[in-house]
């Protein structure tokens, strides 16, 4: 198991993918059960009145632009799921994940008990990060499978492609937050650092990317943020776009080449 770094982590994270699994469709299937509360007119209606008495900034930091958009199919999925709480959900898993396989091994001290096996510390890292690419993706896959059968059940004409591509965005856009965490955590070796440094540019990254669109000085800085590759081209609607993979995979594999580098140079704590 320990020359297996990649089957290892698999097998411990197993537990805390089924319990975050779990959490994607029990919250996947309580907002989707209020949509058809949320379709009735006179619902709308006063629901729009209500936003719209709002600041327009407090409605894009929860990532609403558009109050009217909230009452289609596709606007109520980004707006309700996709536009927070799903990218939340698994982003605390990947950023948690991404910080624990290098960083919390060596502050629990087993990690020197993996480098006295032949096995060379940029193996650790690549697997490392093949273990968080298909965790990542999981979590995709459970989230489309749970939307594609709740707009199934509720006939919300939304297709099964569109709502795989909001789902493959919103792993990458984890992912590469994921990647940030184990990338610090391979160069310090430090475990809450690397959660610390991951979640403040998670944070920023969402804050720049919702008020952009009511911010004008923050609207030069919006395409720097990993938040607006995973809704380019407006995935619910439009299906799939090369751009959110070509971007978010180029950070992914550079912070994979980066942390290769910094693990093989420094000394690890035995």
């Amino acid at each position: 198991m320990l020359r297996n770094i990649f089957s290892k982590t698999i097998y411990e994270r197993r537990r805390s993918l089924l319990w975050w699994g779990l959490g994607i469709i029990m919250l996947v299937a309580v907002l989707i059960g209020f949509y058809p509360a949320m379709n009735n007119p006179e619902t709308s209606q006063q629901l729009a009145k209500a936003m719209e008495a709002m600041p327009k900034e407090m409605l894009a930091a929860f990532g609403v632009t558009d109050v009217a958009n909230l009452t289609t199919p596709a606007g109520y999925i980004q707006g309700r799921l996709f536009g927070f709480m799903l990218p939340l959900i698994v982003m605390i898993f990947t950023i948690g994940l991404g910080s624990r396989v290098i960083a919390g091994e060596e502050e629990a001290r087993t990690l020197d008990l993996i480098l006295a096996h032949p096995i060379r510390r940029s193996t650790i890292v690549w697997q490392s990060f093949a273990a968080l690419s298909v965790l990542s993706l999981a979590m995709g896959l459970i989230t489309w499978l749970s939307l594609w059968l709740g707009v199934l059940l509720l006939d919300m004409q939304i297709g099964a492609s569109e709502l795989g591509a909001a789902s493959f965005n919103m792993s990458l856009m984890a992912l590469c937050f994921g990647a940030i965490a184990l990338l610090i955590g391979a160069a310090t070796g430090k475990r809450a650092l690397s959660m610390a440094v991951a979640t403040i540019l998670a944070v920023i990254g969402y804050f720049v990317n919702s008020l952009a669109t009511v911010i004008d000085w923050l609207a030069p800085l919006q395409k720097l943020s990993p938040f607006y590759y995973a809704d380019y081209n407006q995935p619910l609607k439009h299906g799939f776009h090369y751009l959110p993979f070509l971007v978010l995979g180029s950070v992914i594999v550079l912070c994979g080449f980066a942390a290769v580098k910094l693990f093989e140079r420094r000394d690890v704590a035995v």
